[in-house]
């Protein structure tokens, strides 16, 4: 594959490149469509492409061609989207970040205060195993232009060691503390050198390679129920006010139980099921 007619377009940051067929095939395959389906999604895509057509609109088209043919696929490869779509404020993020934790193990709570050695922290979310203690500040932003800076990860950092601080003058702490810094959109890299630096656990967008946070959900199958085609906003209101935030929530429900706890009619329900079930085939 390579570089398409030339057709120039338009990046997020505002500068122009050259479509590269290549980009969109790797980004379709780390997301697990097949080869084929890949190939044929990018051969539809470039039937529409214009010269300075954003690449926010361009990957629309690849998911709604992913979506015709392998609906599935067509999910996972809007994961960034869904989690945009968990907004418009942050705590229906904390309340995800916290759940993805709890199938990791750990008991966790959302929302605490917690007693530093200078002043008191409200802490977004801690997750709690047998010998770990993780307190977290989530940065949640709507759009992949807000990216978290070294302003950030140094206000996080200076939190978490005031309550580290606290935590080392009793005398009984059984677990390993540490803060991290959980964000949807990227790092920049002057926050990655910092975080790197001085130990701040952080987990973004891509970052760290091996434990992202597309990686974490993708993993645990933990996908977010604004991921399914058919959650509207308010479907998605009345699920996630019941607790249910992600797929695995719906899968565990029989029908019956899931519409009366939701107050949602049973085609509606079945409909979620059947689309919950298949993200993680």
């Amino acid at each position: 594959m390579s570089k398409s007619r030339n057709i120039v377009i338009r990046k997020k940051s505002g500068l122009e490149e050259s479509f590269d067929s290549r980009k969109m095939y790797n980004s379709l395959i780390s997301t697990g469509v097949l080869p084929d389906a890949a190939h044929e999604v990018i051969a539809l895509v470039e039937k529409d492409l214009r010269t300075g057509m954003s690449t926010k609109k361009i990957y629309s088209l690849a998911r709604r061609h992913l979506r015709r043919i392998d609906q599935p696929s067509g999910m996972r490869y809007s994961l960034k989207d869904a989690i945009y779509a968990l907004g418009p404020t942050g705590y229906p993020f904390e309340k995800f970040i916290a759940r993805l934790f709890e199938l990791r193990g750990y008991k966790t709570k959302v929302g605490q205060l917690v007693n530093g050695h200078c002043v008191r922290h409200e802490v977004d979310v801690i997750a709690t195993g047998p010998h770990e203690q993780i307190m977290m500040e989530c940065k949640f932003h709507q759009n992949g232009n807000r990216f978290s800076d070294v302003k950030i990860a140094m206000y996080v950092d200076s939190r978490f060691r005031d309550i580290a601080k606290a935590l080392a003058g009793r005398q009984s702490a059984p677990r390993k503390f540490s803060g991290a810094l959980v964000t949807n959109t990227r790092l920049t890299s002057e926050a990655i050198k910092y975080a790197s630096c001085s130990g701040l656990k952080a987990i973004a967008w891509k970052y760290p390679s091996s434990g992202s946070l597309e990686k974490l959900i993708e993993n645990a199958g933990a996908y977010p129920v604004t991921i399914l085609p058919s959650a509207s906003r308010t479907v998605i209101e009345k699920l996630t006010r019941k607790g249910l935030m992600m797929v695995t929530d719906i899968n565990d429900l029989a029908v019956e139980a899931l519409s009366r706890q939701t107050g949602l009619d049973n085609r509606t329900v079945e409909r979620l099921k059947t689309q919950s079930l298949s993200i993680n085939r």
